[in-house]
């Protein structure tokens, strides 16, 4: 009984304690910083990369450093290469190359930018079509994995920078990925 009764006692202090009202000061002498220039520098960087692939300014990157392109779907690639540049220059090149035919892909509709940042097929599409949406997108990986690598920053980061700089250079018309789904893309 007198385990009972401690038992209710000790319950009804902390019902009362729980039901006080308490202030806690949560103001500060040093200013809140939110940390967003990774972010910004990410963005920036895309959009430079993507005024080289427009055409809109010239290929201004270091020469690469050694090894090949085989590590494209190798999910330690941004820690395994680490030290070494591997084909940025030549993928911002080769997507160059390319550029008008995916433009092209892109107004038809066949193709559309996705959340991630790489071309998502959007209707029928030729084999010769399939093949230039899949080496776009192994050199979008080749220049995102390299950018976080650069940066330090994970790779899904890199690819939400890319991705905004894609959708908000797309013509109207094209097909966009946004947070709630795919759209064709307004002024």
């Amino acid at each position: 009984m007198r385990r009972l009764a401690l038992g209710v006692m000790v319950f009804g202090v902390a019902l009362s304690l729980a039901c006080m009202k308490h202030s806690v000061d949560v103001r500060s002498r040093e200013p809140i910083i939110i940390k967003v220039e990774a972010r910004i520098d990410v963005y920036n960087h895309a959009a430079e990369i993507e005024d080289m692939v427009s055409g809109k300014q010239p290929i201004d990157l270091p020469e690469d450093e050694g090894g090949s392109s085989s590590f494209l779907f190798d999910p330690f690639a941004s820690s395994a290469y680490a030290g070494e540049r591997r084909g940025l220059r030549k993928a911002v090149a080769r997507r160059k190359e390319r550029y008008g035919s995916v433009q092209e892909l892109k107004r038809r509709g066949v193709a559309g930018e996705n959340i991630l940042g790489y071309l998502t097929v959007r209707s029928k599409a030729a084999p010769h079509q399939k093949i230039l949406i899949k080496k776009e997108n192994e050199d979008r990986k080749i220049i995102y994995v390299e950018t976080a690598r650069e940066r330090g920053v994970p790779l899904r980061e890199v690819q939400r920078g890319f991705s905004g700089v894609l959708r908000k250079r797309a013509e109207p018309g094209m097909w966009i990925e946004t947070e709630s789904g795919w759209v064709r893309k307004k002024k």
